[in-house]
């Protein structure tokens, strides 16, 4: 493989156009629709997180109230899509753990799926 600058010449000796002879290399200066069309799904990405965070926390005591999810309040959501869940003490963390299946079962047939794992903290 030669350097850009010996691929740069060659290409001008024959006539070919620069672009041809080079790559794409990660890290290159990107168009600005590019930049702006990234910025604008990061941003919504973000802003639909924090709105099925409100939902959740509007309904959380409604939707699993007299279960042992109800001593629980949701956080955050991470971006993996994970849920965190603070609860009031170690014991009833550790024991909520074991329930993490059914919980995220009947958080996204709630939610559509929006949710991808939980977390229990104290």
């Amino acid at each position: 493989m030669l350097p850009r600058q010996a691929l740069r010449l060659i290409a001008n000796l024959r006539d070919i156009p620069e672009s041809v002879t080079e790559r794409p290399l990660p890290g290159c200066a990107l168009l600005l629709s590019d930049v702006l069309t990234k910025a604008l799904q990061t941003k919504y990405k973000q802003s639909a997180k924090a709105i099925l965070l409100e939902n959740l926390k509007d309904h959380w005591q409604s939707w699993f109230l007299g279960t042992d999810f109800s001593v629980g309040i949701p956080e955050r959501i991470d971006r993996w899509s994970c849920l965190w869940i603070k609860a009031p003490n170690p014991i009833l963390c550790q024991k909520l753990q074991f329930k993490n299946e059914v919980l995220l079962k009947t958080l996204n047939s709630l939610m559509n799926g929006a949710i991808k794992s939980i977390r229990w903290f104290v």
